[in-house]
């Protein structure tokens, strides 16, 4: 008698339990929707303010002549690609070579070392 009474408490506190998280879970996936409806809104409207301002013929920029943009990018491509880019090359090149001989002269210094610790080692 008295486990069955435990027994119904617990099976009563875990519906309750149960249920709070039913209900916990309805609220987030409320507030889900409402973020994804928001999103779709804002995308949408971003879109259609897009399509006015660049729309070809009553779009905001339909009548402005963008060659001029053409040669400043033609410009800042010669400058970032064909200038910088062999400087780059050559500045990655030495800086391997660097590398490579403080690497070699470090195992130099750990090889003369270890000889001299030996010839110590056995003078004594």
């Amino acid at each position: 008698m008295e486990f069955t009474k435990r027994k119904n408490a617990i099976v009563t506190s875990k519906s309750s339990q149960l249920q709070q998280y039913k209900d916990m879970e309805d609220v987030y996936l409320n507030k889900v929707d409402t973020f994804i409806g928001d999103v779709k809104s804002f995308s949408q409207n971003t879109n259609d303010m897009l399509i006015k301002v660049t729309d070809s013929k009553e779009g905001i920029l339909s009548d402005i002549n963008c060659l001029f943009v053409g040669d400043n990018f033609d410009k800042m491509y010669d400058s970032i690609c064909v200038k910088f880019n062999p400087a780059v090359y050559t500045l990655m090149i030495i800086m391997i070579l660097i590398s490579c001989s403080m690497f070699c002269g470090a195992w130099f210094f750990y090889c003369t070392g270890i000889r001299f610790a030996r010839q110590q080692n056995l003078l004594k």
